[in-house]
């Protein structure tokens, strides 16, 4: 198959899962609010909008670093010190911000949503930082190695795991902690998916710090562009809640969050474009 054939049938595999990816939009929002209060709703919100958008700052753009040099690279050991030096910063920057969730919980809890009481789950959001980023990391790595009907499979499954573990868990516990369980073992096991499937694609390597400076000098100004985004798409909701409380944030966000299904038309073909270009730019084509 040529690489033009290829693009277009990449992104028609990514349009297709992004199409069922979007009914769990659909899915999750009236689970949550048949067992979530709409003060409950909204303080999910805001874990949800804080946990992305510190991930977003401990990542470094790193990802963005895996798509623009792995795919030039055809010795495994390369490919393998890049991802393993990459997993290394993001473990180690995560823990860092983890320890600070832990000790700042209830500092965190009452600036965002009033209270203290909700400090436990700012605080188990250090746990759920570290998944996010495992999880981001190797998207990246399969969509640099251009595996587009592997890593959308793999998201099919996260999120069915996902609806029907935070189902399950809101069930027992009737709180937060459920919709919290079931986000969290649904990470796991895409990340232990993602991890059989590339296994055969890298070995275990040193990290090393004379590949950190390039990557890390390449990716921090990716570090402001998804920040900004961030900002704009999910800052309102901080100012809602400290304004009018989790409640009104809780039902601001339903709406947002169905807004945003539009996303499927366009998401397909900036997946799939960067690591396509990439690859041509590293050929010289």
């Amino acid at each position: 198959m040529n690489k033009r054939s290829k693009f277009f049938k990449d992104i028609g595999v990514t349009a297709i899962s992004k199409a069922l990816l979007s009914i769990q939009v659909f899915l999750l929002i009236p689970l949550l609010t048949r067992f979530l209060s709409p003060e409950e709703f909204g303080v999910w919100s805001q874990l949800k909008i804080t946990y992305i958008l510190l991930a977003g700052i401990s990542l470094f753009g790193l990802e963005t670093a895996i798509i623009r040099f792995i795919p030039s690279k055809t010795n495994q050991k390369e490919v393998s010190k890049i991802l393993i030096t990459i997993l290394s910063i993001a473990i180690l920057s995560s823990s860092v911000i983890g320890i600070l969730l832990v000790f700042f919980g209830s500092e965190i809890s009452l600036l965002i949503t009033k209270s203290t009481s909700n400090s436990v789950y700012f605080q188990y959001l250090s746990i759920l930082l570290i998944l996010h980023l495992l999880h981001a990391i190797f998207v990246a790595f399969f969509r640099a190695k251009e595996r587009v009907k592997e890593y959308s499979s793999i998201e099919i499954i996260r999120a069915i795991a996902e609806i029907s573990l935070t189902f399950i868990f809101l069930q027992k516990f009737l709180n937060i902690w459920g919709a919290l369980l079931g986000l969290t073992i649904a990470e796991v096991i895409s990340i232990l998916i993602y991890v059989y499937l590339a296994k055969s694609s890298f070995s275990i390597e040193k990290p090393s710090v004379s590949i950190a400076k390039p990557l890390l000098l390449f990716s921090l100004p990716f570090v402001v562009s998804p920040l900004l985004f961030w900002i704009l798409q999910t800052g309102d909701q901080y100012i809602l809640g400290a304004i009018h409380g989790t409640a009104v944030v809780g039902a601001y966000s339903i709406a947002y969050s169905l807004s945003r299904i539009i996303r499927i038309i366009a998401d397909p073909i900036l997946l799939v474009n960067l690591p396509a270009i990439t690859t041509a730019f590293n050929a010289n084509n």
